[in-house]
């Protein structure tokens, strides 16, 4: 029913061109040693003459629509999902559907594929230098992260007295919590001039000797 619904017009689309449609699906022939599911149909009148106008053989609508449930007040069959299959399963009964049918790999026309590997190109050299730069740098940004991590150690912070009337006042008559109002705060406070000179007394060595790297 869904190939069909693809390949016919409908209340909400009508096709403009004659377009082919091949349904892949699973046959009759394909779900044998696979699992079957019950399923109901909630249509009071038999699915089976639409199953087959849908492209079900009379063999695949006698399993697909087997009987009448009374109780239920439906129509009930059985069906194999495409998760029957495992991954390798799936794998192989689609590449065999397409080779049944003629599918091949398409190669586009000369002017689609060159201004597809100038493009590639360019990429490329983007790529290698950003990889040259990182080689370059990464030495000298683990050495400032190592000197990082021991200031963070070292360091000792001390909360604003008032803090408590700081987060109050952000967070009043507004969407944000407490944490933002935090984080705001303390991205406001400027590092004191001991930590200061010291980040300074580490960065600027470093930065020195990549000065006089790239002046080589």
């Amino acid at each position: 029913n869904i190939a069909r619904t693809f390949g016919e017009d409908t209340e909400t689309y009508q096709f403009t061109d004659a377009v082919e449609l091949i349904d892949i699906g699973l046959r009759l022939e394909d779900i044998e040693g696979l699992e079957r599911e019950k399923v109901y149909y909630k249509k009071q009148k038999e699915p089976r003459k639409s199953a087959i106008k849908a492209g079900a053989s009379k063999k695949e609508a006698e399993i697909l629509v087997q009987n009448y449930d009374y109780n239920k007040a439906q129509w009930w069959g059985e069906r194999v999902e495409l998760n029957a299959l495992t991954a390798p399963q799936l794998i192989a009964f689609i590449e065999n559907k397409f080779e049944e049918h003629g599918v091949k790999k398409v190669v586009p026309e000369k002017k689609v594929l060159e201004k597809y590997y100038k493009a590639k190109h360019k990429a490329n050299m983007v790529d290698n230098i950003v990889d040259a730069l990182n080689q370059l740098f990464n030495p000298y940004i683990r050495k400032i992260e190592k000197e990082v991590a021991q200031i963070q150690k070292d360091i000792e912070i001390e909360a604003p007295q008032d803090l408590q009337e700081m987060v109050m006042e952000r967070i009043e008559g507004t969407t944000i919590n407490w944490t933002y109002a935090i984080a705001n705060i303390a991205n406001s406070k400027n590092a004191d001039a001991v930590t200061q000179k010291r980040i300074e007394a580490m960065i600027n060595p470093i930065l020195e000797e990549i000065k006089e790297k790239f002046e080589a």
